[in-house]
């Protein structure tokens, strides 16, 4: 019996290449990089105040909703990919709804919180 190894080749775009660090960039791609990267930043920091605000605001409820939000939680010490802690999900291929959820948004807008940006949220390390 001969075994023999099997290879895969597909093609990948320029832009996963560099992505993954298989090239190196030219010139224009390190500065194009760069000015989005600054322009994603600024948006971040622009946000940061009203990330904070929103927050605080939901950890000020009380009753059911507090209940609900405790329970529709996500880990705050996490850097990236917030998940929602409480919502079920199934399947082989499940994965956790991003944070925040259906419920909290739902919660968040019955208050006039705004979670819109959250998506740029990075705690404290």
């Amino acid at each position: 019996m001969k075994i023999e190894k099997n290879a895969i080749a597909f093609p990948i775009s320029r832009e996963m290449a560099l992505d993954f660090g298989l090239v190196e960039p030219t010139e224009a791609e390190r500065e194009e990089r760069a000015a989005v990267m600054a322009q994603w930043q600024a948006k971040r920091d622009a946000a940061q105040p009203g990330i904070g605000a929103a927050l605080a605001a939901l950890d000020a409820l009380n009753g059911v909703e507090r209940e609900m939000l405790d329970l529709h939680s996500f880990d705050r010490t996490k850097r990236y990919a917030q998940e929602c802690e409480g919502c079920d999900f199934s399947g082989f291929e499940g994965e956790p709804p991003a944070w925040p959820c259906r419920t909290v948004d739902l919660i968040a807008r019955s208050h006039g919180i705004d979670l819109s940006e959250f998506y740029l949220y990075e705690p404290e390390a």
